[in-house]
């Protein structure tokens, strides 16, 4: 761990002396410091406000002993944290290890210890003894997606597996309490020298604190993501993932996107279940070379708005598909061929959608051949046809006319449509790339969205996240593949699959990855999985303007119809009621007592206090009524009505 423990000096250091932007101000309460490894534990130094001591206590380590694993990491971090006091506004723990865990006998007790003294637990590892497990292997996808920094060269297959070795893999440790207290996880390679991870640090990690303990960002819980929360001034901590006012005077609370935690009580008093829904704070910071939260956090995932016009309400909506017919696409084409077939007549799938009611589009592409464009036609079995009769042909080289025969497929989509989806097969990157520019014109002339669904680019194609912003690349991009390339950055030159993930990010659409099918119905498979292929009846959002629910939870949860290829939620009926308002109230402008429906389940309702938010079940046998306190002037009543057996409401 030399490598590490330099690089976190030079990290503080640089910290206090050169401020560089995103460390944040050091902790007023102190900083802690603490090292362990097997069979000795360090001396706790701190908690100090003297910076200096802590680095000189860094200079004079010196490393020893390894070659064995594990070490006692969980008395090292247990040690930290209890020196830290139980009256506190904020607590982070960072985490450096290569090892797991020798006494994860004591985890329960060193749980009890972060919740006792509201602190954090945010890990960075180099090793677990070995190849660290995948962090989505055990935890909520949710929390993957938004608290897991994974850097690695290689990572590991993304597959649910069995959760453990014994009694759990001793890593899974670290995750289980990082994840508990609302930390992120980081892990990277094995740094070869300092300056590696010193850079990883600058860039993933939040090393202090915001300027202020306020929330930016519509309460309870301001903004989600760091794209909403700097381009409102405010400041992002990267360790917690949570967006703070840039000062006590000036602080942006206009709604963009929404999340929550939740803590669960029960009030014997009116026989509910009640859940507090807390003020988050914040302040000191401790380092252990080894949340504020009380509670199990409820993540929540953001997604980007990217296409700046909208669909005619009421207008026909157009499917396009646009397929490689080279021969190395054969079990592709057949999927794609099963796919609407079952979607359109045998109706296998609930998340299919409806049909485009102005009709579907159909062409391919090699090189150097483009086939004819079929359609707009509402005629399924004219596409199903074209379909049958398609013969594979060339291919062994690369790349393809592919842009041309996207370019094709837009030309003859109406502009003035409902809704357009252009789906787009293919092994092979764009021979044509010339056309990219005009081709994305195409796109925001006819408000129609491109969804690539990639089984290759002339070779593995490039990880997207390399070169889309962190918010696309979370919320909108599907990888299966068995292996991935590295997340190494490269120069934009034209790595020609670049085009297809920019024009998708660029108009709204999901990117799909996924290995060479051995079968077409491994195809099929993924494709019903993780694709949308029409729409649904309503094109109205569900959920709070503009984005409407902007996750897949959110959506479900309300009984919406989530479209998987877009990323969006619309409302489950054209003519019936929609879901409009937020999963979560906000009770920051309410100054007295006031109840609100819980939009996802009618036994349970809100209260707004004074600005605090409670979740409250009603008793058995009774559903949420906003009414009862005005019909028995009772303001001490439950706003619960008792309801029969088909669920309808009687008189109290």
């Amino acid at each position: 761990m030399e490598n590490e423990i330099v690089a976190v000096k030079e990290w503080i250091s640089y910290c206090v002396t050169t401020n560089y932007a995103s460390c944040g101000n050091p902790p007023t309460g102190g900083w802690v410091l603490s090292t362990f490894n097997d069979p000795t534990i360090g001396r706790v130094v701190g908690p100090t406000t003297d910076v200096n001591r802590i680095i000189t206590a860094l200079d004079a380590l010196q490393v020893h002993g390894g070659g064995d694993c594990p070490e006692l990491s969980m008395t090292g971090i247990k040690n930290a944290a209890k020196v830290i006091p139980k009256q506190n506004t904020g607590c982070k723990i960072f985490f450096f290890t290569d090892a797991t865990s020798k006494d994860g006998y004591i985890f329960k007790s060193t749980m009890s210890v972060f919740e006792e003294n509201n602190c954090v637990f945010i890990p960075v590892l180099t090793g677990c003894c070995h190849e660290c497990e995948d962090p989505c292997v055990s935890q909520d996808s949710e929390y993957c997606t938004n608290y897991v920094t994974d850097d690695r060269a290689d990572l590991f297959l993304r597959k649910k597996q069995g959760y453990g070795v014994g009694s759990t893999p001793a890593e899974r440790m670290y995750y289980d309490l990082a994840s508990t207290t609302g930390g992120t996880i980081s892990l990277t390679d094995k740094p070869t020298k300092p300056d590696h991870l010193l850079e990883f640090l600058e860039q993933e990690v939040t090393l202090g604190y915001c300027p202020t303990t306020e929330l930016a960002g519509p309460p309870p819980f301001g903004y989600t993501n760091v794209h909403d929360c700097n381009v409102t001034n405010s400041c992002w901590d990267r360790s917690v993932r949570k967006c703070y006012c840039s000062s006590t005077s000036e602080c942006s609370k206009d709604p963009i996107t929404t999340s929550t935690t939740t803590v669960e009580t029960h009030d014997p008093q009116l026989s509910t279940t009640t859940i507090a829904i807390p003020p988050v704070t914040h302040g000191s910071s401790t380092i252990t070379t080894t949340s504020r939260l009380s509670t199990t956090p409820i993540i929540p995932t953001t997604t980007m708005t990217t296409s700046t016009t909208s669909q005619k309400p009421g207008a026909p909506t157009y499917v396009g598909l646009v397929l490689d017919d080279t021969v190395s696409m054969n079990n592709e084409i057949v999927a794609v061929k099963k796919w609407i077939t079952d979607c359109t007549y045998n109706n296998m799938y609930t998340s299919c959608g409806n049909a485009p009611s102005g009709g579907w589009v159909l062409t391919t592409f090699n090189d150097p051949t483009l086939g004819a464009v079929t359609g707009p036609t509402t005629d399924v079995n004219h596409i199903i046809s074209v379909l049958d009769k398609l013969q594979v042909h060339g291919g062994g080289d690369c790349p393809e006319l592919s842009m041309s025969g996207i370019k094709n497929a837009l030309k003859v989509i109406p502009k003035n449509n409902g809704g357009c989806k252009i789906f787009f097969f293919t092994d092979a990157t764009a021979k044509d790339s010339y056309f990219f520019s005009g081709t994305l014109k195409l796109f925001e002339e006819n408000l129609c969205v491109f969804i690539p669904v990639l089984t290759g680019c002339c070779h593995e194609c490039e990880d997207p996240c390399v070169s889309q912003v962190a918010e696309y690349c979370t919320n909108f991009v599907t990888d299966n593949r068995v292996q991935t390339l590295s997340h190494e950055s490269r120069s934009y030159g034209t790595p020609a699959e670049r085009l297809y993930y920019d024009m998708a990010s660029s108009t709204g659409g999901a990117i799909y990855l996924t290995d060479k099918p051995s079968d077409p119905d491994e195809m099929l498979d993924f494709l019903e999985e993780e694709l949308t292929l029409g729409f649904y009846k309503s094109r109205q959002l569900a959920g709070p303007l503009p984005q409407g629910y902007t996750n897949k939870h959110d959506c479900n949860a309300t009984g919406s119809r989530w479209d998987r290829s877009v990323g969006k939620c619309y409302c489950s009926s054209v003519t019936g009621p929609c879901p409009a308002a937020p999963l979560f109230p906000d009770c920051s402008k309410v100054s007295g007592k006031s109840f609100m429906a819980d939009v996802t389940d009618n036994t349970k309702y809100y209260e707004c206090n004074f600005g605090r938010t409670w979740l409250h079940r009603c008793p058995p046998g009774t559903s949420f009524d906003s009414n009862v306190m005005d019909i028995t002037g009772d303001s001490t009543s439950l706003p619960c009505r008792r309801v029969d057996a088909d669920g309808e409401k009687v008189e109290n």
